[in-house]
């Protein structure tokens, strides 16, 4: 996100969806964290357009999060959590598990 920030500031047009594109072109990629800087209508935007881009185009992506199915249909709508828990995506839940952080293990 930090990143495609950047690239609006640094293109006097504020179109960032080339850059972001440049992005997640790549064979596989990871987000990790969703939902752990907040959510704004921006991020919400930015995250709808990665889910699309990567969608559209058949590339598997992982996404890391704290948030569980739940969380995403409240925070971020049926429009979002419903492309991420669809059917053909592999949902791997960590739920109850241990944080290994706090435990030190």
């Amino acid at each position: 996100m930090r990143k495609v920030r950047q690239s609006i500031s640094d293109n006097s047009s504020g179109d960032y969806l080339e850059y972001l594109h440049s992005l997640l072109d790549d064979d596989f990629i990871i987000i990790d964290d969703v939902g752990s800087s907040g959510h704004t209508e921006w991020r919400e935007e930015v995250l709808m357009e990665a889910i699309d881009f990567r969608y559209e185009n058949m590339m598997p992506t992982m996404f890391t999060s704290n948030l569980s199915k739940q969380d995403f249909y409240e925070v971020y709508g049926q429009r979002i959590a419903s492309r991420l828990f669809a059917t053909e995506n592999t949902i791997v839940s960590l739920d109850g598990m241990e944080d290994f952080r706090q435990f030190g293990k």
